[in-house]
């Protein structure tokens, strides 16, 4: 699967984590990434759980935190090159036609991750993050990661390890740690984000650099009316310019870079925040997650 593809399950999959709450709230069982409730003797506590319906445990874990909190935690992929970290998600496809391609993906096994259970806007959401992310180092999946906060105070899950083509244990610097000089007049926050990734890809696109290609970052349904964003930035790296840029919106927003081992490039898309609620008669509705802004406490700003 290729990160066209890719953009395509993940939108699939917001609306597939609001089918999932209505099953939970009717008792029903849950087979997609989703968060479960618990209590013990010790207290309160969360388990994320994945199941690989994206090819992306991790990413998956993330998608379930912010829709069940109303996050707006953002992701940094690092390249899957190393041939024993590549499956064809679609085998059978192409034994039957052999000229289509574009089904290769990470081949990641599905992760879960126990933390206490938290009040979304009095969290300790950087300790909840670095134990999902902890959890999921501790696995044979592909790529290290680390929990990255911006100057704006929002988080980022960030890799900076993966496997050559090798198979050599290597560091990898995120693409949008790149320092870039640019003007963003006013414009809606897809083709700012655009302007960002294609300065990213001039100033520190050389050989050897995987690129972020930005065609497939486009309105999802949970984005509303398009507001406009701005901006001056000089030797700022992108991830901050694109915090910023995503900060000056009423509701929140985040982004995404994963990377498709069939192109060997990025693909960026960004998300409006979600989070679900049941309504009274036990229909789900997801509904966007107010962006508090400058002044509030650190806790209630991912």
């Amino acid at each position: 699967m290729d990160y066209r593809l890719r953009h395509t399950a993940v939108l699939l999959s917001q609306v597939s984590l609001c089918v999932l709450a209505y099953a939970q709230s009717k008792g029903g069982s849950a087979t997609l990434p989703h968060v479960e409730h618990h209590k013990d003797a010790l207290g309160s506590y969360a388990i994320v759980s994945t199941t690989n319906y994206l090819h992306s445990p991790l990413l998956e874990a993330l998608l379930a935190v912010n829709q069940e909190y109303g996050w707006a935690v953002s992701f940094e992929d690092v390249p899957t090159v190393n041939p024993s970290e590549i499956v064809d998600s679609e085998p059978e496809l192409h034994r039957k036609h052999p000229e289509l391609t574009g089904t290769n993906v990470a081949n990641d096994a599905p992760y879960s991750s126990k933390f206490p259970e938290i009040a979304p806007q009095q969290a300790n959401i950087a300790a909840v993050l670095q134990q999902i992310v902890a959890d999921y180092n501790a696995t044979n999946n592909h790529g290290k990661f680390k929990v990255v906060r911006s100057i704006k105070g929002n988080f980022a899950i960030v890799g900076y390890e993966y496997h050559d083509t090798s198979g050599k244990q290597t560091l990898f610097v995120s693409p949008l740690e790149c320092l870039i000089t640019v003007e963003i007049r006013p414009a809606n926050i897809f083709d700012a984000m655009r302007a960002v990734v294609d300065s990213v890809n001039t100033t520190c696109g050389g050989a050897g650099v995987y690129k972020i290609d930005a065609r497939e970052n486009v309105p999802d349904p949970s984005f509303g009316p398009m507001e406009q964003v701005s901006g001056s930035y000089v030797a700022v790296s992108a991830r901050n310019i694109m915090m910023d840029l995503l900060s000056q919106l009423h509701e929140k927003a985040y982004y995404s870079i994963f990377f498709g081992p069939v192109d060997n490039y990025f693909g960026l898309n960004t998300w409006g925040a979600t989070r679900n609620f049941v309504d009274r008669s036990g229909k789900v509705i997801p509904k966007p997650v107010p962006n508090p802004g400058i002044g509030m406490e650190e806790s209630e700003q991912p």
